[in-house]
C-alpha cells in the first residue's frame, strides 16, 4: 500500500499533462500489494467507479502508461507495475522526498487540487531548506539579530507566475489548480494586499514602471493597493526516502 508519492513525479506528470494517468498509476499501486495488475471484471468496475471514467478510458489510460513505461508488460501478456525507484530512473528524476498519500486524494474532486497543493507545498518546504542554510552561514552577530524568527516559517509567499514558470503550463491553468488545492484543504490561502492613502495626484502608470519586482500596485478611490503574492501554509507533510 502506497503512502507517500515522489514529488518530482507529481511535477513531471502536471508538466507533461499527464494527470488523468497518474491518478490510476496511484490507484493501482495503493490498490495492489503484489504490483501485479488483475483485469477481472469485478477489479476494472471498482477502478472505474472510484475514478470516475467509463470502461474504455480505462483501457486507454493503461495503453498510455505501458507506452510511458510506468507499467512494464512481459511477454505472457502480464503488466506490472514499476518501482518508485525504476520509474523515476527512466524518467531521469532525482529527488528523495516524497508527500503524504491517501485513496481520497485522487477521487474526482479532489485530484487536481492534491497535485497542485503538493508542489506548493514543496515549495514551502524549499523556502525553508534555503532559509535554515542562510542561518548556518551567518556571523554570531547576525544570528542574534535574528534569533527572535522562527527557524521554520509558516507562511511562503508564492507568485502564480513562479509556479507557472516551473510546471511549464499556462498562469490560467495554476491558478484553477491553487484554488482547487485551497478549496480541498491542501494548503491555505492568505492574500496579500496592503492598502496606503498617496493622494489623487498620482501617475498609475509611471508607478508600475519603478515598482519593485513581486508587487503590483493598483491605484483606486484615492488609494493606493500594493498586491503581492499570496502566502501559503502547507497541510500536506513530506518524507525523505534513501
Amino acid at each position: 500500500m502506497v503512502k507517500h508519492v515522489p514529488i518530482r513525479l507529481i511535477q513531471y506528470c502536471i508538466t507533461n499533462k499527464l494527470i488523468k494517468q497518474l491518478r490510476l498509476f496511484l490507484y493501482l499501486k495503493y490498490k495492489t500489494s503484489d504490483g501485479i495488475i488483475r483485469s477481472s471484471k469485478e477489479e476494472v468496475s471498482n477502478i472505474i467507479t472510484h475514478l470516475g471514467v467509463c470502461e474504455k478510458t480505462y483501457y486507454r489510460q493503461i495503453k498510455s502508461l505501458v507506452d510511458l513505461k510506468f507499467l512494464n508488460k512481459d511477454k505472457c501478456g502480464f503488466l506490472y507495475l514499476r518501482s518508485w525507484k525504476r520509474l523515476e530512473a527512466l524518467l531521469g528524476l532525482e529527488s528523495k522526498s516524497r508527500v503524504d498519500f491517501h485513496l481520497s486524494y485522487i477521487n474526482k474532486t479532489n485530484h487536481k487540487g492534491y497535485f497542485m497543493g503538493a508542489v506548493i507545498c514543496y515549495q514551502c518546504k524549499l523556502k525553508n531548506h534555503h532559509e535554515r542554510k542562510k542561518r548556518y552561514k551567518m556571523t554570531k552577530s547576525e544570528r542574534k539579530k535574528r534569533r527572535s524568527l522562527p527557524i521554520c516559517k509558516l507562511w511562503h509567499p508564492l507568485s502564480i507566475s513562479y509556479l507557472s514558470k516551473i510546471l511549464k503550463i499556462p498562469k490560467s491553468t495554476v491558478q484553477l489548480y491553487i484554488n482547487e488545492a485551497v478549496k480541498r484543504g491542501f494548503v491555505i490561502r492568505r492574500k496579500n494586499i496592503v492598502a496606503e492613502d498617496i493622494g489623487s495626484n498620482v501617475d498609475i502608470n509611471l508607478l508600475r514602471k519603478n515598482w519593485t519586482k513581486g508587487s503590483f500596485p493598483i491605484y483606486k478611490f484615492g488609494k493606493l493597493f500594493i498586491i503581492k503574492p499570496d502566502s501559503f501554509r502547507p497541510q500536506l507533510h513530506f518524507k525523505r526516502f534513501r
